[in-house]
C-alpha cells in the first residue's frame, strides 16, 4: 500500500504554505502587541483608580483644615456686592448712553416755535439701579429701545 500522491506544482504549493505561514506569524504579532496594550491600559487605569483614591482622601483632609463657614460666607457676600455694583454700573452706563442719543436726536429735529407758557420741568429723578435679568443680547436691545421709546414719548407729552 502506498499514500503517496504526486504533487503537481510542488514549488508553487511551498510558495503558498510559507506565505501563509507568513501571515499567520504577522496576525500572530499583532495579535501579541494588542494584548500587550490591552494590559498596560487596565495597569494604567488601576493606577489611575489608586491615584483617585489617595487625591480623595488629600482633598478630605484639606477640607478638614479650611475654615468652611467663614470663607464661604465672606465669598458669598463678596459675589453679592461686585453682582450690586455691576448691576448699578450697568444701569448708569445705560442712563448715559439713552440721554446722549436724545441728545443728538434733539439736535437734529427742527426748531420748534416755543409756546406762550414756560413749561415747568420736573427734576430728573435719580436713575435706580434696576436688576436686568440675564439675556440675550437682542432681548438687552429690545429693553433699550423700549426705554428710549418711552423716554421719547414722556418728552412729546410734555
Amino acid at each position: 500500500m502506498s499514500f503517496y500522491t504526486k504533487i503537481s506544482d510542488p514549488k508553487g504549493l511551498r510558495i503558498s504554505i510559507l506565505e501563509a505561514a507568513k501571515e499567520t506569524l504577522t496576525c500572530m504579532a499583532q495579535h501579541k502587541t494588542v494584548i500587550s496594550i490591552r494590559e498596560e491600559k487596565q495597569q494604567l487605569i488601576h493606577e489611575l483608580k489608586e491615584d483617585l483614591i489617595e487625591i480623595s482622601k488629600l482633598c478630605t483632609t484639606l477640607e478638614e483644615y479650611l475654615p468652611h463657614k467663614e470663607l464661604k460666607k465672606e465669598a458669598e457676600k463678596e459675589e453679592k456686592e461686585r453682582k450690586k455694583q455691576e448691576s448699578a454700573d450697568l444701569t448708569l452706563l445705560q442712563e448715559k448712553r439713552i440721554q446722549q442719543k436724545l441728545r443728538e436726536m434733539q439736535k437734529e429735529e427742527p426748531q420748534r416755535p416755543k409756546a406762550a407758557k414756560p413749561i415747568q420741568q420736573k427734576p430728573a429723578p435719580k436713575p435706580t439701579p434696576t436688576k436686568m435679568p440675564s439675556l440675550t443680547d437682542v432681548d438687552r436691545l429690545e429693553y433699550t429701545l423700549k426705554k428710549i421709546e418711552q423716554k421719547l414719548a414722556d418728552l412729546n407729552d410734555q
